[in-house]
């Protein structure tokens, strides 16, 4: 029998509000996995299989992913599971033991909601492990050796529990392009003065839940809501943002991850976020079929409509929104005007 070690297990909750859930035509999972030992270490997957489930089928909209025997998330990578026939396992018990798991399942999942945007700590909470330990000894599953993987559908009955979850599935580690379209961020513009945490002068781009890790460098650019142009940007010295006039450097803003949040590059404050008041807005790039424009503007005194993106080809993230801000004399963004709450 397997031991629990939460150094190499991984566990994360699917359904609304948790950040993963049925996509892709009832074929595939998208889950936010933490590690049991440490929910700073955390990664999004995908589970693919031919049938994910009757939890996709029969309305039951919770469950958890468990994945065991994995120090990183390169071992969890293409990780095959046969699923686990819960019939044979539970015999004629059963009933009495899935009702047990489901108050179990369900303290996690009360624990989950209640922590919300302050991450995964729920996952290494005694309740959570309780659980673990319940599959591999009341469920009789995550017993062998070795990396292996489970989806526990919830609330836990046996006409719930068993069919349809014992088809052959596969774990993949997911791309930035999965990402982005599954775990989208959520962003607002906040401007500086009192009554907030931001004590700064200027105008804070905030994103948070980015689907990315610790550390990792996102590349954001900025359109013209009205045209659909990308803006071009000037450092406050006068010299394109990047240090020369290409037309990538100019249009693409660098920026950090960590726990979900932006930082500016090169320095994580102690609030997060992109100071829009270190950067002028100083030219638009047009992109039409097989002609790049580009030119020079100067937005003395004006209001300008943004809409935010994360770079890619074609982009990774389209924020469905906008936000305005108005400039001063020299061009500076100096206010956020409207609408400043959290949204995608």
């Amino acid at each position: 029998m397997s031991r629990f070690d939460p150094t190499t297990t991984w566990i994360g909750l699917l359904g609304k509000g948790f950040g993963g859930g049925l996509i892709i035509g009832g074929s595939s999972w998208a889950v936010h996995l933490y590690n049991m030992a440490d929910p700073r270490r955390h990664v999004r997957v995908e589970v693919r299989g031919m049938q994910l489930g009757v939890m996709g089928y029969a309305g039951a909209a919770l469950g958890a992913l468990i994945v065991t025997g994995c120090s990183t998330k390169a071992d969890m990578d293409r990780l095959k599971s046969s699923g686990v026939d819960w019939a044979l396992s539970l015999g004629a018990s059963g009933k009495s033991a899935l009702k047990i798991g489901a108050g179990i399942l369900g303290k996690v999942v009360d624990l989950a909601k209640a922590a919300g945007k302050e991450g995964g700590f729920w996952a290494a909470d005694q309740a959570t492990k309780a659980l673990v330990r319940w599959c591999m000894n009341d469920l009789g599953i995550l017993q062998a050796p070795g990396r292996q993987f489970y989806l526990i559908p919830w609330p836990l009955a046996l006409e719930v529990g068993m069919g349809g979850w014992y088809e052959y599935q596969t774990l993949y580690v997911a791309d930035d392009k999965f990402l982005f379209k599954n775990f989208p961020p959520a962003w607002a513009v906040e401007n500086s003065g009192k009554g907030i945490a931001f004590q700064g002068t200027g105008v804070l781009f905030q994103m948070y839940d980015v689907p990315m890790e610790n550390g990792e460098l996102i590349k954001l650019v900025f359109r013209d809501a009205n045209t659909g142009d990308t803006i071009r940007w000037k450092n406050k010295n006068g010299s394109w943002y990047g240090g020369d006039v290409q037309l990538g450097r100019a249009m693409v803003v660098n920026a950090v991850v960590f726990d979900g949040m932006l930082f500016e590059e090169g320095s994580r404050t102690s609030y997060p976020g992109l100071n829009l008041n270190n950067l002028i807005p100083a030219g638009r790039v047009a992109v039409s079929f097989l002609q790049v424009k580009s030119k020079e503007q100067k937005w003395s005194n004006q209001t300008l409509r943004l809409r935010p993106e994360v770079w890619g080809i074609p982009a990774l993230w389209t924020a469905k929104d906008t936000f305005t801000v108005r400039t001063n004399k020299d061009g500076v963004i100096e206010q956020a005007l409207g609408n400043r709450d959290l949204r995608h």
